[in-house]
């Protein structure tokens, strides 16, 4: 069952599927997180390049100095064309334009499964930020890395 807004490949097949939340003890839970800085009155996206197959499972954001306005977006994006379906091409957005409260925040992203994501793609957040001043976003990604089939 592909995530909602997929996209599919020529044969039907999803690019990004949801799978059941298993893994095995050879599986590598790992967490990646960047730091960013959000402009004023913009939309940034920040991207971070996956170097290989994952299984995605969520992971952990926060916001400080947000107002009432700022929102935020998560994607899975193909910007070097890997897939084969154009450059730049959102595979899927998981978290859309999710309104910020107008203080510092914090917040598990959650998913019951963990979607398998190829290598070469990027996981993107997008930060809206509606008032003057910088926005600082912390972004901690989990997943396990995709054992090769045998």
């Amino acid at each position: 069952m592909p995530f909602a807004n997929s996209k599919s490949s020529d044969q039907g097949l999803p690019l990004v599927a949801v799978a059941p939340y298993a893994y095995s003890a050879a599986d590598k839970s790992r967490y990646k997180g960047a730091l960013y800085s959000a402009p004023e009155f913009a939309d940034t996206a920040f991207d971070m390049k996956l170097d290989a197959d994952v299984r995605l499972h969520g992971g952990h954001y926060w916001v400080m100095g947000a107002k009432i306005g700022d929102s935020i977006t998560f994607q899975v994006v193909d910007k070097d064309n890997v897939l084969g379906g154009g450059a730049d091409v959102v595979v899927t957005e998981y978290i859309t334009t999710m309104p910020i409260p107008g203080w510092d925040h914090e917040r598990d992203l959650e998913s019951p499964t963990a979607a398998l994501i190829p290598a070469g793609l990027y996981l993107r957040v997008i930060y809206h930020n509606d008032g003057d001043g910088f926005v600082t976003l912390g972004v901690t990604y989990k997943w396990f890395l995709q054992e090769p089939t045998p």
